[in-house]
């Protein structure tokens, strides 16, 4: 059944809905804010049981919620001040070190992150905003720190154009069969392999890459500038690569403002997209990166002795892919990201300085509770793959050139369902093309014969998509929170489904760099809807997860709690 739309707490919002919380804030603020493990007081909406009201308050964000019992009664948040409640909800690691670093640089990131040292400024710390969720969403959603100069991208002579032809679709997801048939695609490699990342940390898949492009074989890439403070990342896979394929790599960085590895920036906070292309004959496009959290290299149909299925799904994220062995789009992308590598070769620092975020040498580790054992009968289901060969018409999108020009008259047209799953939705009012993007998304929220479903990534920060999403007028009970959540995909009616890279935020949709393709067949919509429901159905929960498994951020050498476990930045936001 679809979700109901209609729900009191989901009406419209009034102009003045905070006055009554700004006006308290600007005389009590500051006194909520020294409280014990108060991380941020600021203007916000009611949770109840994980579930969202349309209720102002004064949101208290802590590091743990605790039963007032275990509390010194000094210690204890009043639950109203006037007329206004204060509604208490845990930090999430986000806020916890976006808070610190307010705290410690007034608003600049620091050169390098000391996790004793923020972890210590969280615990006794607590920020006043006066911002709405909504005005603090689209804060969110404008470049910070220290940039190269922006330059408009200089789009190419032509525009990505629709393909129909017979070619051999196959579409496929992960954790369930992703790294089995991306390592088939890579194997098959007779002479060229063009491609392009925005984060590489995969060792098998580097591995497989380096077995593969032996001698005569060529490659092609482009990459973000994304560094890691341990492990592989990018410009490690540079090096490897380099050294095993000599002058048989082009290769450069893409020219993004926030990295400074290039003289200007053309995209402003990501090369996001996630392509690639063989012997100009098929193409690979995907959701998800080439890390083992969006690839992981076990096998879920073939798996190892005393496989855990319900605890690797949990670990994975949902992705989906799709690999077309279709020379109409292979010659498409092949161009495109040939453009890239040409404008982005003319820009390059020698060495590149380094950005600013992917400079910090070490972000705090996480503190969260060890998983409860999985019981016999924990759902848990995987999808093969779905091979078509046929002729399918088949849209590719790219950002900044034709994304919204495409999508947008397919959501607005759509007369049946729109299914919706991404990781991000932020609203952004100073960029109108995406804005009308995303309120006609928000429409078709709030229209009963519409059956609209949203799910969004769950283990972030949900306490604030949740509010921005609300004080944006969406309605909250066609929405669902799904931990792992890495997808980009939608469903319009029985007439299309997008599948690729697009994040629905401002930057995503019109400024950074992205692939995604529409595909218009009715066979490979039902295969994409089997997942979805699946996920609807089984992962994704209308409620807010459980509070007491918020992440805390911990110092290295801290002294684990029993029952508690540590787990790295780059692990639990993979």
């Amino acid at each position: 059944m679809p979700p109901s739309n209609q729900h009191p707490s989901f009406l419209p919002p009034s102009a003045d809905e905070f006055g009554l919380v700004l006006a308290a804030l600007q005389v009590h603020g500051e006194e909520l804010a020294r409280y014990p493990g108060v991380i941020a007081v600021r203007p916000g909406y009611r949770f109840r049981s994980g579930m969202i009201l349309r209720e102002p308050v004064i949101s208290v964000s802590v590091l743990e919620k605790q039963d007032v019992g275990q509390l010194d009664s000094r210690d204890v948040l009043p639950r109203r001040l006037g007329k206004v409640v204060v509604d208490v909800i845990p930090a999430s690691p986000i806020q916890q070190l976006k808070v610190s670093r307010q705290a410690a640089e007034a608003g600049i990131l620091p050169q390098t992150a000391d996790a004793e040292r923020v972890v210590g400024l969280a615990e006794q710390t607590g920020i006043v905003e006066l911002l709405t969720p909504l005005e603090r969403a689209e804060a969110e959603d404008i470049p910070f720190g220290a940039e190269a100069a922006r330059a408009p991208y200089p789009l190419p002579d032509r525009k990505p154009e629709s393909v129909d032809e017979m070619m051999t679709l196959v579409c496929h997801a992960s954790p369930d069969a992703g790294w089995r048939l991306l390592k088939d695609f890579l194997e098959k490699t007779r002479e060229n392999l063009m491609a392009t990342m925005y984060e590489f940390t995969a060792r098998h898949i580097l591995d497989a890459l380096l077995a593969t492009m032996q001698a005569p074989k060529t490659m092609k890439l482009v990459m973000d500038f994304e560094k890691e403070p341990t492990g592989l990342d990018n410009p490690k896979v540079l090096q490897e690569l380099s050294a095993a394929l000599g002058d048989r790599l082009t290769f450069a960085w893409a020219p993004v403002s926030a990295d400074i590895v290039t003289t200007v920036g053309f995209f402003p906070s990501a090369y996001h997209i996630k392509v690639a292309v063989r012997d100009e004959e098929a193409v690979w496009l995907s959701s998800g990166n080439w890390k083992a959290s969006s690839q992981p290299a076990t096998d879920p149909f073939d798996p190892p002795a005393g496989f855990d299925k319900r605890a690797f799904q949990n670990r994975q994220n949902r992705d989906w892919h799709v690999i077309a062995e279709s020379p109409g789009l292979a010659r498409q992308f092949s161009f495109f990201i040939g453009h890239d590598l040409k404008v982005a070769a003319d820009v390059q620092i020698q060495p590149p300085a380094g950005p600013l975020i992917s400079s910090l040498e070490r972000l705090p580790d996480l503190l969260l509770p060890e998983p409860s054992p999985v019981g016999a009968e924990a759902e848990v289901a995987f999808f093969r793959e779905l091979v078509v060969r046929k002729k399918i018409r088949i849209q590719p999108l790219l950002t900044p050139d034709n994304f919204i020009d495409h999508v947008l008259p397919l959501i607005k047209k759509a007369r049946r369902r729109v299914w919706f799953q991404n990781q991000s939705l932020k609203p952004n009012r100073f960029l109108p093309r995406y804005i009308e993007l995303f309120e006609a998304l928000r429409d078709h929220s709030n229209n009963p014969r519409l059956d609209t479903r949203i799910i969004l990534r769950g283990d972030f920060d949900p306490f604030e998509v949740q509010q921005a999403l609300l004080q944006s007028g969406y309605n909250l009970n066609t929405i669902r929170m799904q931990n792992g959540c890495h997808n980009k995909g939608i469903i319009i009616d029985d007439k299309a489904v997008v599948v690729g890279s697009h994040n629905w935020t401002g930057q995503g949709t019109t400024e950074n760099r992205d692939a995604s393709l529409i595909i218009f067949d009715r066979q490979v919509i039902n295969y994409y809807k089997k997942l979805f429901l699946y996920d609807w159905d089984n992962r994704a929960t209308p409620q807010i997860r459980p509070e007491s498994v918020q992440p805390r951020l911990i110092p290295q050498n801290a002294v684990l709690p029993e029952g508690m476990m540590r787990v790295s930045w780059s692990e639990w936001f993979d």
